[in-house]
């Protein structure tokens, strides 16, 4: 399964939809277009519409896909991923299972110790006098 997100010139996406019909795509969900304003000039445009499609294609069309929206005049700028899910699910890492959000705010893993107490500056400089004697 495949995400394309492209930001269009004109509301009506029907370029994009034409081709992604031409190729023998099958559409899964198509999320309506929404005016975004550009951080920076795309072909001399500041507003854009920004369209989200996902579908499933062929071994190789996605080559082809590509390669044709490149040349489409009403495609500003797209991207083409490949996803395992519909929508804003997070992935999740595939080792603990969480999200990475989550494995980011996690305990810490078995085998690790724990951080002991802080030592202040005079607690260290006197460890380092009995270590050096």
């Amino acid at each position: 399964m495949y995400e394309l997100t492209a930001f269009v010139r004109n509301e009506e996406s029907s370029s994009v939809k034409n081709f992604l019909a031409k190729y023998g795509v099958s559409m899964i969900e198509e999320r309506p277009a929404v005016k975004t304003h550009l951080s920076y000039p795309i072909k001399k445009e500041r507003f854009a519409f920004q369209g989200v499609w996902y579908f499933t294609a062929p071994q190789g069309t996605v080559a082809t896909l590509e390669h044709n929206l490149n040349l489409d005049r009403e495609v500003l700028r797209f991207m083409i991923r490949s996803v395992t899910h519909v929508g804003g699910k997070p992935e999740t890492d595939r080792g603990t299972g969480l999200n990475r959000e989550a494995r980011r705010f996690s305990t810490p893993r078995e085998g690790r110790k724990p951080v002991g107490q802080v030592l202040t500056n005079e607690a260290l400089e006197k460890k380092i006098e009995e270590i050096l004697k």
